[in-house]
């Protein structure tokens, strides 16, 4: 709240402070200003050669054009006053554009071993600073702990979530998402089936799967992974009409996808959502929207049991 006030004060001040140069600029040349705003698309991509319809946001700028003179300088000042409001909302959010899912651990029902906080070290676990130290570190308390293995799970659940993406039933990859994920993803399919349009991944390709990072603490345990995919991105209608993208040249884009669970976990290899079992019963993976195993009722969307997907972040918008 602090940094918003912030910014707001520090935008009122340059407001006031280009009002007064381009009432000069203005009275020299006898013109307007354009101002564009824009926002970029967030879409997701999944691999090896797959072709996919599903959601892709996008919005087009917006043009405001301001004319005025030396005789109608209150309207002037209105006209701008509310081009720099608008410029500055969109500043405003910009930040927030970059990651996708803000606050992984807000909003979702993780179990919180008893007698924990949420801050404590894990006395366990010694400060390291580099990645193989970190992976050795898990090894240490999770020794069938495998970062290739994870690696081709991560894939696998990639391409889960794009299906289920793109078929705009993320039910279908339930088992792999945060309660808060989720929602989001929902959301976001919400507003095409509005619109009544679907976004089409041609030729995905799931190029480089890479650890990135490993953070081990008393509560969670979190690996970060760098996706890199390649697709043809584009908006038809119901009828399978172009609306909007590219559908003749292939895109690539680099994300970032944190992975949680709860510390202390064990790896599974039998018994994981990434081999389609129930990794509290082993029972053959069917989980309902609640995220519950049908079967035993455990809710194995929460990081209590195995690895979950609690965030997306945009690395090369």
């Amino acid at each position: 709240m602090r940094l918003f006030i912030t910014r707001f004060f520090f935008f009122v001040f340059v407001s006031f402070f280009l009002l007064d140069c381009i009432a000069q600029v203005d009275a020299r040349a006898g013109g307007g200003r354009s101002f564009r705003s824009s926002s970029s698309s967030s879409s997701f991509g999944s691999s090896s050669s797959f072709s996919f319809g599903s959601p892709s946001f996008g919005s087009s700028g917006t043009r405001y054009v301001s004319t005025g003179s030396t005789g109608n300088s209150s309207s002037g000042v209105i006209i701008f006053i509310f081009i720099m409001i608008v410029i500055f909302v969109i500043v405003s959010g910009y930040g927030r554009r970059d990651s996708l899912f803000d606050s992984p651990l807000s909003g979702d029902n993780y179990y919180v071993p008893p007698n924990s906080s949420n801050h404590k070290a894990n006395p366990s676990v010694a400060p390291v600073t580099n990645l193989s130290e970190k992976i050795t570190a898990i090894k240490a308390i999770d020794p069938a702990f495998n970062e290739g293995m994870l690696e081709d799970r991560v894939s696998t659940a990639f391409f889960k979530i794009q299906n289920a993406w793109c078929k705009g039933d993320m039910n279908l990859a339930r088992a792999f998402v945060t309660d808060s994920v989720l929602r989001r993803f929902n959301m976001q399919l919400e507003e095409y089936r509005q619109s009544k349009t679907y976004n089409k991944l041609e030729g995905l390709t799931l190029d480089d799967v890479t650890t990135l990072d490993i953070s081990l603490d008393a509560n969670i345990e979190r690996i970060d992974i760098h996706i890199i995919a390649t697709a043809k991105d584009y908006v038809v209608d119901e009828a399978g009409k172009y609306v909007s993208g590219d559908n003749k040249q292939f895109v690539t884009w680099d994300e970032k996808w944190g992975f949680v669970r709860n510390a202390g976990v064990k790896t599974d290899a039998e018994k994981s959502v990434f081999s389609e079992k129930c990794p509290n019963c082993g029972a053959p993976l069917k989980v309902d929207t609640t995220g519950e195993c049908e079967y035993c009722r455990s809710n194995i969307t929460t990081g209590k049991f195995d690895w979950v997907l609690s965030e997306i972040t945009q690395l090369n918008t």
